[in-house]
């Protein structure tokens, strides 16, 4: 019955692959290979032949030969799984996997090679359950504490990870990739400098560790070091100068350091590498409505909400840009927008106030600014604005307009 299994499952895989053109390959194997492949062993050459050369297809049928010869042969089913990860049939893959594994179930790299399918597929139980197998397997097995690490890093179980990564590095010491997931795996957890010192351990492995420099410096820059968070942008830009997110991010810090024109060019570069960061769009339209420039920072947030049409903050950006070319109407709409997908914006609730108020809407605006609070209890500039209103709104009420 094992063996039906594995043939039915191939069946399907060779049809795979006769489907991608791989028609007639006997002929040309036989005139490129220069002997006619007989064997499982024979077909096997072929495919790693085929392989090197970059031509999967004629691999895969290589390697469903091998199995037509000889339906238990266990490594043309793993190589055939590797070729299935790398096109992202993550699904045969892991089939191809299994059935390798019916045959030879002792075998750690199969397991973690499965590990690795189910991990890229999101299947995290699964895969953690292949990599601890192949560990049982053999315990020295360093990349599969490494990829198991990481799992553990996306189901958000830290101490998990950094206890695999440590293994990792017990096994190879100079694992810079290994350094570098733990410190992420500690930044996660808060301890920055736990996190910067594995990021400084791998960059002292690897000088052009880009993703080391670029998580340093986010460390850096939650520690409140800007400069040194900078500094380490500044390598991520020297060594892949069309990083969007280290220009991003170096802009983040420019504007806290009160470099206006030089935030608002890191924003533009960001955008010029990738025209889809929404929120490089917002973040450089909030810079030049700042400036004045209200056009162009309308036309910003416009351009953030065409890329993501839920951004709150974007609608509410673009409606105080409205609010000061005094369009009112518009900015209201901007702003019923914005509390439409976040009802809890407190922000929104007070900008729309102000613009009520600007129309001459003591009612409504108060309203909204009394609603700001409600959500913002702490926020002082808006509990000192509730008493004005309701000064004006009395005033109104009594004909009284203050002193002549």
């Amino acid at each position: 019955m094992r063996t039906r299994i594995l043939m039915n499952t191939w069946v399907w895989v060779t049809f795979l692959a006769l489907l991608n053109g791989c028609h007639d390959m006997s002929r040309h194997t036989s005139q490129e290979m220069k002997t006619e492949p007989v064997g499982a062993e024979d077909w096997l050459e072929a495919g790693g032949y085929f392989e090197k050369l970059q031509r999967y297809k004629e691999a895969m049928w290589a390697y469903t030969r091998a199995v037509e010869v000889n339906p238990r042969c266990a490594e043309a089913y793993y190589r055939s799984g590797e070729i299935l990860t790398g096109s992202g049939s993550l699904d045969q893959a892991i089939s191809a996997y299994t059935a390798a594994l019916e045959i030879e179930p002792r075998r750690a790299a199969f397991y973690f090679k499965r590990g690795f399918a189910r991990d890229v597929k999101g299947d995290y139980d699964q895969a953690i359950a292949d990599y601890t197998k192949a560990l049982e397997i053999n315990p020295r097995h360093a990349k599969a504490y490494y990829n198991r690490g990481g799992v553990w890093t996306d189901k958000e179980a830290y101490d998990m990870a950094i206890t695999d990564y440590t293994q990792a590095l017990e096994i190879a010491p100079r694992y810079a990739k290994a350094y570098n997931n733990r410190g992420v795996a500690w930044d996660y957890k808060g301890e920055l400098d736990q996190a910067i010192m594995d990021y400084t351990r791998a960059l002292e492995l690897a000088p052009e560790f880009t993703e080391a420099y670029y998580n340093r410096a986010g460390a850096w820059a939650d520690k409140g070091d800007v400069d040194q968070a900078m500094n380490d942008y500044a390598d991520v830009l020297r060594i892949n100068p069309r990083h969007a997110k280290a220009f991003f991010n170096r802009a983040e810090l420019r504007r806290t350091k009160g470099q206006t024109e030089e935030a608002i060019d890191d924003y533009t570069k960001a955008l010029e590498i990738n025209p889809h960061l929404a929120e490089a769009y917002h973040e450089r339209g909030i810079l030049l409505c700042d400036k004045g420039d209200t056009d162009q920072a309308i036309a910003d947030q416009t351009k953030a909400l065409e890329l993501n049409p839920g951004y709150a903050e974007a609608y509410n950006k673009r409606g105080l840009a409205w609010g000061v070319k005094g369009e009112y109407d518009r900015a209201i709409a901007d702003y019923n927008r914005a509390l439409t997908i976040n009802q809890g914006d407190a922000e929104a609730y007070y900008n729309r106030g102000f613009a009520w108020y600007q129309k001459g809407d003591l009612r409504k605006a108060l309203v909204d600014v009394k609603k700001a609070v409600t959500l913002q209890p702490m926020e002082r500039m808006y509990q000192q604005v509730i008493p004005h209103l309701e000064t004006q709104i009395k005033g109104k009420k009594t004909g009284k307009t203050g002193k002549k």
